[in-house]
């Protein structure tokens, strides 16, 4: 009979330890739901950082781009297509850019007394506009790279025909 009185008596502690740990859960997310407006400048802020890490990737690239192209322009070959390219990248960044700075704005405007779920909703969809911007601008970027490289490529073909057959003419010249 001490044996059920002792399993009894540790049941009970152990549910009293769950209950403890359930009341500190419920404070806990009752402190979250006080503090909005730190979460949203903390995940908000993190998400921010990433995308303004990805613009200015994208920028550092778009700049490069546009030194290669003055090269290539001096040298005599045709960019226009790679610079039509460009100019849209460029137009897809600012883009995302302003979608960026709507997420910061919106992150300023969060005060303690602001609705959570509405809070939530409105930062979720800033947030994916944002994305989708973003991913547009990427694949813009994307693909004016690769018709930059093929630019090249198809130059360096030519430039290298163009001094064989030199080389030849000259051959033939001589003999």
């Amino acid at each position: 009979a001490s044996s059920t009185g002792e399993k009894r008596d540790v049941m009970k502690g152990a549910f009293e330890v769950r209950k403890d740990i359930a009341k500190e859960r419920i404070a806990s997310t009752t402190q979250l739901a006080r503090g909005i407006k730190n979460l949203v400048q903390m995940h908000g802020g993190q998400i921010k950082n990433r995308f303004r890490l990805a613009i200015s990737h994208m920028n550092g690239l778009l700049e490069r781009i546009d030194t290669r192209l003055t090269k290539m322009t001096e040298a005599g070959i045709d960019t226009s297509s790679v610079a039509t390219l460009k100019a849209g990248a460029e137009a897809a960044v600012d883009t995302a850019e302003i979608d960026i700075k709507a997420i910061a704005d919106f992150m300023t405007s969060v005060n303690e007394s602001s609705d959570r779920a509405t809070v939530k909703a409105e930062l979720q969809a800033k947030i994916k506009k944002a994305q989708d911007s973003v991913k547009k601008a990427h694949e813009a970027v994307k693909n004016t790279v690769r018709a930059l490289v093929d630019l090249s490529k198809s130059n360096k073909k030519v430039d290298a025909n163009a001094s064989v057959e030199t080389s030849s003419s000259v051959e033939t010249d001589v003999q």
